[in-house]
């Protein structure tokens, strides 16, 4: 039971929040879009969080060995610069949105939820959402990215 690895995974949700915060201030004609993305990675977060207290009192389990640290780190340390870039450069809205899509490809593909295991009703209910709404991003980035496409 690696308790680090899953505060790794709450901290890469909020550093992907701030990422989508500041994208909601570089395009204020989509701010509703990336600040309703900015949010729900916060509640992914304390959702980890969540899951973390139920490995403690042995509700669920985490498989440390199925996430590499590197690969939360890399991905931590990729999403940070990312933001840094925004405050500093900026960035395009598709460019904005391609970042976002491989970010939530990343999750998806380095199967991030899948190591926690529920016993409890709860904790299967909060895993299953996590996974699902991470697909949903990636749907909406999607769809949002062929838009602008169309348009731009």
């Amino acid at each position: 039971m690696d308790i680090s690895i899953m505060e790794m995974l709450a901290q890469h949700e909020e550093t992907i929040s701030d990422l989508y915060s500041a994208y909601s201030k570089q395009f204020p004609e989509h701010r509703e879009f990336w600040a309703t993305l900015a949010w729900e990675e916060n509640d992914h977060a304390r959702q980890i969080r969540e899951l973390e207290i139920d490995v403690k009192n042995r509700r669920a389990t985490f498989d440390n060995t199925a996430i590499k640290e590197v690969v939360i780190k890399n991905s931590l340390e990729y999403v940070k610069n990312q933001t840094e870039d925004v405050h500093k450069k900026g960035i395009s809205l598709a460019g904005a949105l391609s970042v976002a899509l491989d970010i939530e490809k990343s999750v998806i593909d380095g199967e991030f939820f899948e190591a926690f295991k529920g016993f409890t009703a709860k904790s299967r209910k909060l895993i299953r959402e996590l996974a699902n709404e991470v697909q949903e991003h990636y749907k909406i980035i999607e769809a949002k990215w062929t838009e602008h496409r169309k348009y731009a």
